[in-house]
């Protein structure tokens, strides 16, 4: 039986008043149309996850390598999809750096299209270059060879 007008009237002037008071809560009680989806992925994961768990162990009892394969197999695919997003949910991804910038002379990893990285490309000067370490540092390791040094001239005894 649907609400005659002065009942939906009513009903918006409750929800304005909810959101106006305690917008957190109305926005909860809001429905998700995803919510049914992600509910059915997830039920479907754990399925597939709890299918290759059985096949995993029937392996072992029966000592079939193949059938523990599977099993595996249906487990990380029942974890990738109850875990995963649906493909019309997926955020957009761009490259950080505009190839204009790039084209323009920007720092775009020598000429080669690449985005600059601080520490360089690996195998550049850069990359090779070593942070300056502390005294407490260079301490320690000089502590180390010292004990070293002291139990290889002590063996030398024997």
């Amino acid at each position: 039986m649907p609400l005659s007008e002065q009942e939906r009237r009513a009903l918006e002037e409750l929800e304005a008043q909810l959101s106006a008071e305690d917008p957190k809560f109305a926005s909860t009680m809001v429905s998700d149309p995803n919510r049914a989806r992600r509910r059915r992925r997830v039920l479907l994961g754990v399925l597939a996850l709890a299918a290759g768990l059985a096949l995993v162990v029937l392996a072992v009892t029966t000592r079939q390598t193949w059938l523990g394969a599977i099993g595996f197999l249906g487990m990380v695919f029942g974890v990738t999809y109850a875990v995963g997003t649906d493909a019309d949910q997926r955020p957009d991804l761009h490259v950080v750096g505009s190839s204009s910038a790039q084209r323009a002379g920007g720092s775009g990893g020598a000429g080669r299209g690449f985005p600059s990285v601080q520490g360089g490309f690996p195998g550049s000067a850069k990359a090779k270059a070593k942070p300056a370490r502390g005294a407490s540092n260079s301490g320690f390791m000089q502590r180390l060879e010292e004990r070293w040094d002291r139990r290889r001239r002590e063996s030398q005894g024997w």
